[in-house]
């Protein structure tokens, strides 16, 4: 008798009625982050920690089911897929220009994507780190993408501790990287504080902001953005937080790092168990994943 295999196999999958298969294809699609910065030396958005949906390579089948269905595509220096009902576009910092003129242009440097982006992500910046120019950038933004149902402010962006200067230096050490939202550890206090500080220094800095008509209601200037509409008409109570939420981006790295591992002692790499039998360990804010066998 030979050994069973490592992995249980359905090998019944191609019989089973077509539109049953249809159906689990358009089931296995996950939710992704896709992560975009801009590039000072290229001049346009480089896509970050992102890989194409695994889904879309598994057989024809599956491909097709999954753009007709499920994904579409906007474009940077290449097609990015972006599935609008599950992703999240996040738009990380720039470390050195913050939220720029680039991001004002993000409808044409992001070619498509406003029409298909509902789930879009930004840095919280502290008002001792904002440059002048942001705060009008943002609004410009998210203005520019008026299919928006959500929005998350991420606390601790990547461009913080050089996450997407090292992101190939990592990849060259044999690791696949993603990223994941978290919820922050003191949601309740602390982040519901930043969401409140964050929407009322934005309305209050826009009002001075070049360039708006001032004799113009707020709500008047972003009437064809449900969005912001949302925003400014819930600015004096709570009805904004359902459509704002604080996380915490990691990033994930899945790879080889057995030599790495050996120079740590166990009791200081704050080990964490989690349900699909890896182990995860966190340093300066980078997820690093191994085998719980590998112990």
């Amino acid at each position: 008798m030979s050994d069973p295999p490592d992995k249980p196999t359905f090998t019944l999958f191609s019989n089973l009625p077509t539109e049953l298969r249809l159906q689990i294809w358009r089931l296995s699609c996950t939710p992704r982050v896709v992560t975009v910065s801009w590039d000072i030396r290229t001049q346009n958005y480089a896509v970050h920690f992102t890989t194409n949906p695994a889904i879309l390579q598994v057989n024809s089948e599956s491909r097709a089911e999954a753009l007709g269905k499920v994904y579409s595509c906007f474009f940077t220096t290449h097609p990015v897929f972006f599935a609008p009902a599950l992703d999240t576009l996040y738009i990380a910092r720039n470390r050195y220009m913050g939220y720029a003129d680039p991001v004002r242009n993000a409808a044409h440097n992001l070619k498509f994507a406003p029409d298909i982006v509902r789930s879009l992500a930004v840095d919280h910046v502290s008002p001792t780190e904002r440059k002048e120019w942001e705060t009008y950038s943002k609004w410009c933004l998210f203005k520019s993408f008026p299919q928006l149902d959500e929005a998350y402010l991420v606390l601790g962006g990547l461009e913080r501790d050089n996450y997407l200067e090292t992101e190939k230096e990592r990849e060259g050490m044999g690791q696949h990287q993603t990223i994941e939202f978290v919820e922050p550890h003191a949601l309740s206090v602390s982040a519901n504080k930043e969401l409140d500080d964050f929407v009322e220094s934005w309305i209050y800095d826009l009002a001075d902001e070049p360039g708006l008509d001032k004799t113009v209601e707020f709500d008047e200037r972003v009437e064809e953005n449900k969005f912001l509409t949302t925003i400014l008409r819930a600015r004096r109570g709570n009805q904004w937080k359902r459509l704002w939420k604080c996380r915490e981006a990691h990033v994930t790295a899945y790879g080889s790092e057995a030599e790495w591992w050996s120079t740590e002692r166990r009791s200081e790499l704050g080990w964490v168990d989690v349900p699909d039998y890896t182990k995860y360990r966190t340093r300066n804010g980078v997820r690093y994943y191994r085998r719980a066998s590998q112990d």
